[in-house]
């Protein structure tokens, strides 16, 4: 509860602000001016928007609700059913919890759980944070080939340089608290750096001091609101973990996992996720982490795990919860939006970001890709598994380059479980076998393109 009051009620308050102020528009705005004009240009924007706005807001529901109130009925005008419009949607916004500066408040509670300083944590999870979203997008790239998606009109593109000389002014908070956590190593101090800046940023957006003093209200309002939650959430985790810790359950449930799955590590982990998955139904992020760092953490560091790369593991699939059904809350926000059922919602959800379910539990066997390792190393790693990542969704979406059958699909799949095993030279086989898939169906395309029409 002490960390709820002092570190993660500064940035629920920022995160409000910045939305009151105009910068959920300003980050949509910026995402339609980099993708828009792709195939499936409504969907992509949608990917990146909610991953912009995500990092400062931290929460998969109010993610839904501010930027899928722009991104959900764009996408189902421009083709896309209302499923898989909510679907997108919400596996983006489960990464806003994982992707830096904010994660989602749960990285403040690491801080104090491990003691590991917070500019640490949030450089490690940086990589595995763009590795998620470079799946969606991905996965969102290869459905909008496959069913023939168009790109959106030229006169609702915005020019990225426009947007920016109209807008600047958005990027001096986020500097800011940039800036502060990673040179001063002190989040409540930036994030209070961030919030008194967005006074002259109203100012400047409102024009007028009457407006400015009512956003100021209704920001501190909304902040106050969704603190309650969070705060609620933290109090009766701590007193879990605190009984927990005072009758000597920890070491017990700890063991009595590690017993559950007969001792071999890959068990183990996976009742772990399946563990706090179930904690996640419904429960605010860093809630869930609480929880978990205390029932798994001490299990998968049993394992010879080191102790960032547990904790992360826990905070990823914290993160996953919100789209995981039956109580998927970011799938039951995005079907208000998209007026459909949220609970397909949540399974093509799921679907859309199954290669990132996996990335956990890549980065525990490879900590190069929380940059721990040489510079040789990481750069590998990081690599090899954005080659992975490709690979499997290209699989899984049965797209890339060309359509693809049956055959490519499982040559593909292939090459991207040996992209992302930990050893050398199944990393080797896999790009070697990705780099013979690619050139095999682009040689094919060109062939098509080339061949005489009959009339």
């Amino acid at each position: 509860l002490e960390v709820a009051a002092f570190l993660v009620f500064v940035f629920v308050i920022f995160g409000s602000l910045l939305d009151r102020v105009g910068g959920a528009d300003f980050f949509y705005d910026v995402a339609n001016s980099l993708v828009g004009k792709q195939v499936g240009g409504a969907s992509k924007v949608a990917v990146v928007s909610t991953g912009l706005y995500g990092s400062i807001s931290g929460s998969p529901t109010a993610d839904v609700v501010t930027t899928g109130s722009f991104s959900i009925p764009l996408m189902i005008k421009t083709g896309m059913s209302r499923t898989y419009a909510g679907a997108i949607e919400s596996a983006a916004s489960a990464g806003g919890g994982l992707l830096p500066p904010i994660m989602g408040s749960a990285a403040f509670l690491m801080t104090d759980f491990t003691g590991i300083p917070y500019s640490t944590i949030v450089l490690a999870a940086l990589v595995p944070a763009l590795l998620f979203y470079q799946s969606v997008f991905l996965a969102v790239h290869f459905k909008a080939h496959r069913d023939g998606l168009q790109p959106m009109s030229e006169g609702k593109v915005p020019s990225i340089l426009a947007i920016l000389r109209r807008d600047w002014a958005y990027l001096v908070p986020i500097g800011l608290l940039v800036w502060g956590v990673l040179s001063l190593n002190r989040p409540a101090f930036a994030g209070a750096i961030a919030v008194a800046s967005l006074v002259p940023v109203a100012l400047w957006h409102d024009r007028s001091p009457k407006r400015l003093l009512k956003t100021l209200f209704f920001g501190f309002s909304d902040g106050m609101r969704g603190m309650i939650g969070v705060g609620v959430a933290c109090a009766i985790a701590g007193l879990v973990v605190g009984t927990l810790s005072m009758t000597d359950l920890t070491g017990k449930i700890s063991s009595g996992l590690f017993h559950m799955a007969g001792g071999s590590p890959i068990l183990t982990i996976i009742v772990a996720a399946f563990v706090i998955i179930v904690l996640g139904m419904g429960m605010p992020t860093p809630a869930v982490y609480a929880l978990s760092a205390v029932l798994a953490a001490p299990a998968l560091i049993t394992l010879g795990i080191e102790v960032l790369p547990a904790h992360l593991f826990i905070v990823y699939i914290a993160s996953m919860s919100a789209i995981t059904p039956p109580v998927a809350v970011a799938a039951f926000a995005a079907a208000s939006i998209a007026k459909a059922n949220p609970v397909m919602i949540a399974v093509v959800a799921c679907r859309i970001a199954m290669v990132a379910f996996i990335l956990p539990f890549v980065f525990m066997y490879q900590p190069a890709l929380l940059m721990i390792g040489s510079l040789w190393q990481i750069i590998a790693a990081v690599g090899a598994v954005a080659l992975g990542v490709l690979a499997l969704n290209a699989a899984f979406e049965g797209y890339y380059i060309v359509m693809l059958d049956l055959t490519k699909r499982a040559l593909l799949f292939a090459a991207g479980i040996g992209l992302f095993l930990p050893f050398q030279n199944s990393q080797i086989a896999g790009a070697v076998l990705l780099a013979a898939v690619t050139a095999w169906l682009w040689t094919g395309r060109r062939a098509a393109q080339t061949a005489p029409r009959i009339a």
